[in-house]
């Protein structure tokens, strides 16, 4: 049994000395070169930066586009943020398909794709708009100034019986980056051989294993806890007592290294519990029993 395991601990560390070795050998001729869209990320962030500005220039045309001038200036200033926003996305998720384990590549391309949900959401009332004003729109679209952007427009009109109300796609929008959330998940663990670092804490201590923690309760807590048999001590079940007005606060504990066994949340495990809290965080919590 043991030489098994050492061998398979060999042959994996030889994979990997394999993998880093083909990374190296491969000719820079046959690399992007990602320089050409930004030198460094010091460079992207001022992008960044550039298009959450954008984005708040945007929001504040809500209840202009009844306009011809303000609409056609609108839509000028979106296709900028949107070539942008392009070129944004683009450097870190190349990045990452250079080499997996880039780290800063992955944060990256998380914080813009962050950035991207919270402007669909900003931005959700758009449609709703161009379809309240519809009327005028189909009389100004006939104008050589909006032949780039007629095709758009006539196919959201045609689409109007199915365009969602400003209140509904907002509600949708703030769901957008959960709803990918299981297929990133799994892709991330079945593909990507990223190794995190180990926690440090400020006592110069390591921690190699942060899946274990502890929860206290107050009397009055733990008596809910025993009497509600859907009150599972779960962090859906945590978040739902804070939106009832329960404090919960963090407190510094001393924790040991385990001195035996391993944790049951193995990389796949904890894809299928995230995704389980995920889906009763959004979906259950509305019907639960309201606290008294």
């Amino acid at each position: 049994m043991k030489n098994s395991v050492d061998k398979k601990t060999v042959a994996e560390k030889t994979t990997k000395k394999s993998t880093e070795q083909n990374e190296k050998e491969i000719g820079k001729e046959y690399r992007w070169n990602l320089s050409d869209i930004y030198k460094n990320y010091k460079e992207w962030e001022k992008d960044y930066k550039k298009v959450e500005k954008q984005a708040e220039e945007l929001v504040s045309y809500k209840g202009k586009l009844g306009k011809e001038k303000t609409l056609l200036e609108f839509f000028k200033k979106q296709e900028e943020m949107d070539k942008l926003s392009y070129k944004l996305y683009r450097y870190p998720q190349l990045a990452k398909d250079l080499n997996s384990l880039d780290k800063e590549a992955v944060e990256n391309l998380q914080k813009v794709q962050f950035l991207f949900s919270k402007i669909n959401t900003d931005l959700s009332w758009i449609n709703s708009e161009l379809i309240n004003n519809r009327e005028k729109i189909e009389k100004w679209i006939v104008k050589k100034e909006f032949s780039d952007y007629i095709f758009g427009l006539e196919n959201l009109f045609r689409l109007q019986e199915h365009i969602l109300k400003e209140n509904e796609s907002k509600l949708l929008s703030f769901y957008s980056s959960y709803m990918s959330a299981p297929r990133t998940i799994y892709s991330e663990i079945t593909v990507t051989d990223v190794e995190w670092p180990t926690i440090k804490l400020s006592t110069g201590a390591t921690i190699h294993d942060p899946t274990s923690g502890m929860r206290m309760y107050n009397e009055k807590l733990i008596a809910e806890f025993a009497l509600r048999l859907n009150y599972a001590p779960e962090p859906d079940t945590i978040s739902y007592l804070i939106k009832q007005g329960v404090k919960v606060c963090e407190i510094q504990g001393e924790m040991d290294e385990r001195v035996a066994g391993i944790s049951y949340l193995t990389p796949i495990n904890a894809a299928k519990y995230m995704f389980r809290m995920l889906c009763s965080i959004i979906f259950i919590q509305s019907f639960r029993e309201k606290k008294k």
